[in-house]
């Protein structure tokens, strides 16, 4: 690219950019400046025009001056509008941020510095100092800008409405940054000040506010902790240098908070006036004293902060990637999308901070990115399927008012407990219950035996009379003429049981407490089968509330009252229907399929087939789940919270994408007892 015969504007406002501008000088022409929160006035001698103003004027190439960190933000802002207007963007390092990264599941060309190279220059270092955000501590979410928007919706919670408050966060900070290194009680301050508006609370009160939900969004980064941890325990000079508006005390709470409290000095350039960029490692070299800069090494993931400034000072450095860095070179593994919701940047976030929370990920000779743990399967790749259906499960019994919920097993074991962490107050009910269950009770007449066995049993006539009916034919009945295979033959025998069958299936469900009104009938991925038997047995209206319901067509003329959450066609629908095996693997309870009831009406169970290892593998996955969700309800607010199913069908896909290494998880069997099928899990992978 020729930027000499551009029209360039330059995006910021900061001291960087007076820096670019003197460096620039009689090289390029620069023909004003821009930036997301003043558009008028003048600054280095430079006009501030706004974006309108920039088309008007003929500019091609904007540059972004700022850390590669904030250039990802600003791209999110104003990317749209380059591109409309055929306005090249890059930053001042020449990198086109509007030039999407091509999706990939391996880190390919990628290079860093390895886990093992940076322990052996730790213990060749007298003093060893860690960046702190984004290196030992990362957020949940993509920017702190979405930080910002957590703490808008709490603002607003409490009747407090500052228009463009993102905006108006961001300008004070950077206003004031101009002139000093603030702390947030001061930058809070100036926003109430500069927006003249009766708040009901304090700048110290708000600043307050951001500290606790940016507190709850941080998460540690395991492998630098641990290493953070062994270089303490080494007896070396160990700091934490930081960028920060927080105060010591406040950045002592968040590493009390997770564990690393009183383990390092820190150096914070609210603390000490001044900046990384500034003269805050020559601060740093000034408190430890160290025989020689070059004894000293610092790691941090900003390029420009954590290395070329520390490297300016002699001090030996190490670039560790952060989450974010990982996502884009892998083109986000097509997760993000142009415009994202709260909700949306809380689950990229938490997907970036659990898959990529080691910065040493792209070690493996093959590059290939790797899941190692089947907690992992269940938080990043399930989870969040799970997660929306159960909201939308929700949304329907609210829609409907019904008051009786019945979850049937054994799908319904992990979905009734995530329910159960949205609605607490709620009673809901544990239905046992399957195919073979519902339908040796259920059947009552010839039509009901050949409904049945359309759904074509893959073993003889006699298995299938077992398995289906419970009934036991002999080999010599069983011969002896045509029409002893035909399933009719039998018609007698089978709705003698069914009706033994019925009568103990009664007594169960005269056990439960049941409402009167209508009852959610939870079932996975199915026709409808189930509910169709069962509804024989109560007078209550039975509305199903599916994952997904095959062959709707073909109960037309039952007539079930079904709502299904995943279409049976279109792109994610599909992806949802195709990994519905290996959900319903992981959904299941920790007892075997219920057949039958007593007389007593206690449950017979079928035989268990999965190993020790099975379940422990399957309990693994279900955590993972089960903490995602709880993670999502707990940082995303009820009047967020959004379905989308485009997100869920991503990552799904994504199990088949990526490298599962978990032996456990691949060894597993996707059992149906009732078509008397089995699936190896490496066959669906």
């Amino acid at each position: 690219m020729d930027s000499q015969s551009r029209k360039i504007a330059l995006y910021g406002l900061s001291a960087e950019t007076e820096k670019t501008l003197r460096e620039w000088q009689g090289i390029y022409e620069v023909a004003g400046l821009l930036d997301g929160f003043r558009t008028s006035g003048e600054m280095y001698g430079k006009k501030i025009i706004s974006l309108d103003h920039a088309v008007m004027l003929g500019i091609d190439l904007i540059v972004v001056v700022a850390r590669p960190g904030s250039c990802k933000a600003i791209t999110k802002r104003i990317g749209r509008f380059c591109a409309d207007n055929r306005i090249l963007l890059y930053d001042v390092r020449g990198k086109n941020l509007l030039e999407e990264t091509r999706i990939s599941y391996a880190f390919q060309t990628l290079e860093g510095c390895t886990e093992e190279c940076l322990k052996q220059k730790i213990m060749g270092a007298e003093a060893v100092s860690f960046d702190l955000f984004d290196t030992l501590l990362m957020r949940r979410v993509p920017t702190v800008e979405d930080v910002y928007e957590h703490v808008n919706g709490k603002l607003q919670k409490k009747g407090i409405c500052i228009p463009n408050f993102v905006k108006r966060r961001i300008a004070a900070e950077k206003e004031l940054s101009r002139t000093c290194t603030p702390k947030l009680s001061e930058i809070y301050t100036y926003i109430l000040n500069e927006y003249a508006g009766e708040e009901p609370l304090t700048a110290g009160e708000m600043a307050a506010l951001e500290y606790e939900t940016d507190a709850e969004l941080l998460t540690l980064r395991e492998d630098v902790c641990r290493l953070f941890r062994e270089t303490v325990q080494m007896g070396k000079k160990v700091s934490i240098i930081s960028d920060t508006y927080y105060d010591e005390k406040q950045i002592r709470a968040l590493l009390k908070r997770n564990g690393m409290d009183k383990q390092a000095e820190l150096l914070l350039s609210c603390e000490a006036g001044t900046g990384k960029t500034k003269k805050l490692y020559e601060v740093y070299l000034e408190t430890i004293k160290p025989t020689a800069p070059g004894n000293c090494i610092h790691i941090g993931d900003d390029v420009v902060s954590d290395i070329l400034h520390a490297e300016k000072y002699g001090i030996c450095t190490c670039k560790l990637h952060s989450a974010t860095e990982l996502m884009d070179a892998v083109g986000g593994l097509g997760l993000y999308k142009d415009e994202f919701s709260v909700s949306d940047t809380l689950r990229a976030g938490m997907f970036a901070s659990r898959i990529f929370n080691s910065p040493f990920q792209f070690e493996r000779a093959d590059k290939k990115i790797t899941v190692s743990k089947a907690y992992d399967i269940g938080y990043l790749f399930l989870a969040p399927v799970i997660t929306d259906f159960v909201l939308w499960f929700s949304d329907i019994v609210k829609k409907e008012k019904i008051p009786n919920i019945w979850f049937s097993s054994r799908d319904g074991y992990l979905i009734q407990k995530l329910y159960k962490e949205l609605h607490p107050e709620e009673t809901t009910t544990y239905f046992l219950t399957s195919r073979i269950a519902a339908i040796r009770a259920g059947v009552e007449k010839e039509d009901d035996i050949l409904y049945v066995d359309n759904m074509k049993f893959s073993g003889s006539l006699q298995d299938g009379l077992k398995e289906r009916f419970g009934i036991t034919v002999g080999e010599q009945e069983k011969s002896g003429g045509a029409d002893r295979d035909d399933i009719l033959h039998y018609r007698d025998l089978i709705l003698q049981r069914a009706s033994a069958f019925k009568k103990n299936y009664l007594n169960y469900i005269a056990s439960l407490n049941i409402q009167d009104g209508a009852i959610a009938f939870f079932d996975f991925v199915a026709k409808g089968t189930i509910q169709y038997f069962i509804n024989r047995f109560v007078p209550n209206k039975l509305i199903g509330i599916y994952f997904q319901q095959l062959e709707a067509d073909s109960m037309k003329d039952k007539n079930p009252d079904i709502y299904s959450f995943c279409a049976e066609s279109g792109d994610d629908g599909n992806t949802l229907f195709d990994h519905y095996y290996i959900l319903e693997t992981i959904l299941t309870a920790e007892e075997p399929s219920v057949t039958e009831f007593d007389e007593n009406g206690r449950p017979i169970f079928a035989e268990e087939t999965r190993s020790p290892e099975d379940k422990a593998c399957v309990r693994k996955v279900q955590e993972g789940i089960l903490d995602y969700f709880r993670q999502y309800i707990k940082y995303c607010p009820p009047e967020e919270r959004k379905i989308n199913r485009s997100l869920d069908a991503g990552c799904l896909r994504l199990i088949g994408n990526l490298e599962i290494t978990v032996q456990d998880f691949r060894n597993l069997r996707v059992e149906d007892a009732f078509y008397h099928r089995m699936t190896e899990m490496t066959d669906i992978l």
